[in-house]
């Protein structure tokens, strides 16, 4: 199976000019991250494909029902695997901020304008202990199911592995993002930067969230290992959803 990450996660930073009055960085996640395969073997994946391709020829509506299904678990259970336990990992619902489709500026959508319907896209805290020993926030995802293409046999298809990455429509995601925790910040509900996860179809972008420097690539750059990851442990994820619990009731 084809990583989808490798063309988007080792990208080189560019080249710059250090600015000396520069904040120091946040307490970032690993540098190396796990994609997760949940398959079983290759003919577990194509059978699955298979059957998605089957659904989206005869029940579209139902095809877009799973596969936005299928993003938000898939996002959760990423994190789950590259933050575990102590890691207290929270839904914490859709993003308020609009994301055009026709690559227009944020801040110029009116009503009626093109955009990602906030029902397909999600948001998820992660909260653990930082560089600095305080507990705070880590890192934050942003999942985004773009618009469905149709195939050549007039059916809904699957997102392709590269097909966002590096994409005006990443940016766009990105963006928007940036805009949400940028709020977040000025609200207090954000102490300080963390690393910022969206993902779009099957590609991801993983950077670094400072408040004074918005979005930054991580200096040494990013790699993930395709791993195979059937799931937490009951035990595990029955610690994850106690902590949480735990953490509400405060």
């Amino acid at each position: 199976m084809t990583n989808p990450f490798r063309c988007l996660l080792c990208r080189p930073r560019p080249k710059e000019k250090k600015d000396v009055t520069k904040t120091q960085s946040p307490a970032q996640g690993p540098r190396e991250f796990i994609n997760p395969n949940p398959f079983e073997s290759e003919a577990a994946f194509e059978a699955v494909k298979a059957h998605m391709a089957n659904v989206g020829r005869d029940h579209p509506e139902r095809f877009k029902a799973v596969v936005r299904l299928g993003a938000f678990e898939a996002a959760r259970h990423w994190l789950e695997v590259n933050y575990p336990p102590p890691h207290i990992i929270e839904t914490l619902g859709l993003c308020p901020v609009p994301i055009p489709l026709d690559n227009k500026k944020i801040q110029d959508v009116r009503p009626g304008d093109a955009i990602i319907p906030t029902s397909d896209t999600q948001v998820y805290m992660v909260v653990g202990q930082r560089e600095d020993g305080d507990v705070g926030v880590v890192a934050m995802k942003m999942v985004v199911v773009p618009p469905f293409d149709a195939n050549s046999e007039g059916g809904l298809s699957m997102p392709k592995a590269g097909q966002y990455a590096d994409t005006p429509e990443m940016k766009t995601a990105e963006n928007a993002f940036l805009m949400f925790l940028r709020g977040a910040y000025e609200m207090e509900q954000l102490k300080s930067g963390c690393t910022a996860i969206i993902a779009m179809g099957v590609d991801m972008s993983i950077i670094e969230f400072t408040p004074a420097e918005g979005m930054e690539e991580f200096p040494d750059g990013i790699d993930a290992v395709m791993r195979k990851v059937l799931g937490l442990g009951e035990e595990e994820s029955a610690a994850v959803r106690k902590r949480i619990k735990e953490r509400n009731a405060n």
